[in-house]
């Protein structure tokens, strides 16, 4: 198993990575957005710290626009994963960057069942949602609040 942070915190990111158990990084526009400064920049500075993938995820919902953030988001770093949604459109997108070499992370996946259908479209990761299971399992347990700051 490998430990991907989701967080666009380069602080956070740093803190972990000084734990030596960090083996990727998986953000999202809005986690990108908290931070100060250039999200290339700050992307770039993640692949920096982190050896391993770094997913940085499209805003456009569209094939095209999906084709062309993807191209922007892969010249960052080398280590770069373009992420997409487990959508028709990502789909294409996936299936097209792959075809290119460049690795995609499918996400948005609800439901379990539903990651195969990325992995036809040539998808590298494969990130599903899992909030509702994690949010029970953490109810019987009683612990409401965790959080990824309980490292």
């Amino acid at each position: 198993m490998k430990l991907f942070v989701d967080t666009g915190s380069i602080k956070e990111i740093e803190a972990v990575a000084a734990l030596g158990i960090i083996d990727g990084v998986t953000t999202n526009p809005s986690l990108l957005a908290k931070e100060s400064g250039d999200f290339r920049q700050n992307l770039k500075r993640i692949c920096e710290i982190v050896n391993g993938p770094v997913s940085g995820e499209v805003t456009a919902t569209d094939t095209a626009g999906m084709l062309q953030q993807g191209h922007d988001i892969a010249k960052i770093h080398q280590h770069m994963v373009v992420k997409v949604p487990l959508t028709k459109d990502g789909i294409k997108a996936c299936k097209a960057l792959s075809g290119e070499g460049i690795r995609v992370n499918v996400t948005l996946c609800f439901l379990g069942g539903a990651g195969p259908a990325g992995g036809q479209g040539g998808r590298h990761l494969y990130q599903p949602i899992c909030r509702a299971a994690r949010r029970r399992r953490d109810e019987r347990n009683g612990a409401h609040s965790r959080n990824r700051r309980d490292l």
